[in-house]
């Protein structure tokens, strides 16, 4: 005979406690989401567009020589400078726009040497620069306070290489003249070069270089006439050359023309350029690199044996596909550890100078940066 149930054991049991749900991602998450998408799907659109593969690597080995002989200082990462790329082929729409307007709609396509000489540099020069010098007179994300020059010359190259794979791509072009200027092994360090001209991705360059001392001297206030004179001397310097380098040029001799010709004559019509560029990147790659070991030397770091510890760790499980995974996942933690500890370091060096810091701009970034680069020690030790 069963017992009989009492009130008290009769009562059902607690429900069984549901797990806290997951907090519905914020409307930023949905935005990278989205931006990421659209530069992935942008990229492979303009990859696949109509005759621009040939063009599209013409520009992109460009940017990758520049990127690997910057290594030593770069901070700014690979998705960044695809970003500019992008954004570079898609500005060109404006400056095209611009250029119709002038040419076509105010002066009726009745003055095609105006064109060439004066419309088409002045402005594509100017434009291909723009959205760089917007992006650091706004202080966006960092970029006036935390980059090296050379990091902003690579943006500028991918702004240029991003119109110039446009202009390439409308012309249909699949053969490109000898590139001017110096050459490592057989290869052109500058290979859109041609007729005295950089080329849109060096030219851009150039420009964003000077931008870049422009954004040291603007802490360092007694060197900020002498480098804003150098960025607008680059800025002029390319529009000439870019200007005489253009073929509805050749043979004209308006006596108008004379000032701006003696300028591109001593510019050994435009062959002098690219060894200038080439001479300017290793003496701001050999400076900045020096700032970084001074600014770095009392920062806490891991030894080289620590990191080669971390990347081994895996394969002391065992040999397959995971083990591979999760040393290439931790060799791509390393190399943003690297650009972290640049960019923390670059923020020093912009906290110095002879203005007193924006704490309200510093603060955040320098708090953002450190923690990525204990994070990323932490992960290395324990893990």
């Amino acid at each position: 005979m069963a017992a009989p149930m009492s009130p008290r054991s009769a009562r059902p049991g607690p429900a069984a406690a549901r797990p806290p749900a997951a907090p519905a991602p914020a409307w930023r998450s949905y935005l990278g989401d989205i931006l990421w998408a659209a530069r992935v799907i942008a990229g492979a659109v303009i990859l696949v567009a109509g005759r621009s593969w040939p063009t599209y690597w013409h520009q992109l080995s460009f940017l990758i020589i520049l990127a690997l002989l910057t290594y030593p200082v770069r901070s700014v990462r690979w998705g960044t400078i695809y970003n500019f790329f992008l954004a570079g082929s898609l500005f060109a729409w404006v400056i095209v726009g611009v250029q119709y307007v002038i040419e076509r709609v105010i002066f009726g396509g009745h003055l095609p040497l105006v064109g060439s000489v004066l419309v088409a540099p002045v402005s594509e020069e100017i434009g291909k620069v723009l959205p760089l010098l917007l992006l650091v007179l706004a202080g966006w994300r960092g970029f006036r306070i935390s980059y090296g020059a050379c990091d902003l010359m690579l943006c500028g190259a991918a702004l240029g290489s991003g119109f110039g794979l446009l202009e390439d791509a409308f012309r249909g072009a699949h053969s490109y003249p000898t590139p001017s200027g110096p050459a490592l092994f057989g290869l052109a360090l500058f290979p859109d070069s041609y007729g005295g001209f950089l080329g849109h991705g060096a030219a851009t360059a150039f420009v964003a270089l000077a931008l870049g001392f422009l954004m040291y001297a603007w802490r360092w206030r007694r060197w900020l006439v002498p480098a804003l004179a150098a960025a607008l001397l680059a800025l002029f310097w390319m529009m000439v050359d870019h200007a005489f380098a253009n073929f509805a040029t050749f043979g004209f001799n308006q006596p108008w023309l004379a000032p701006v010709r003696w300028m591109w004559q001593l510019d050994g019509n435009g062959r002098l350029s690219p060894y200038v560029l080439l001479a300017l990147i290793l003496l701001t790659l050999a400076a900045e690199r020096l700032l970084l070991w001074r600014t770095l030397r009392g920062f806490r770091r891991l030894p080289a044996s620590a990191w080669f510890a971390y990347w081994k760790r895996p394969w002391q499980r065992g040999w397959g596909y995971p083990q591979l995974r999760a040393t290439v996942r931790r060799v791509w933690a390393f190399l943003q550890y690297v650009l972290c500890y640049r960019r923390l370091a670059f923020l020093m060096l912009h906290w110095k100078g002879d203005a007193p810091p924006d704490r309200t701009a510093f603060a955040p970034l320098i708090a953002r940066y450190t923690g990525k680069v204990v994070v990323a020690q932490m992960a290395a030790r324990q893990s």
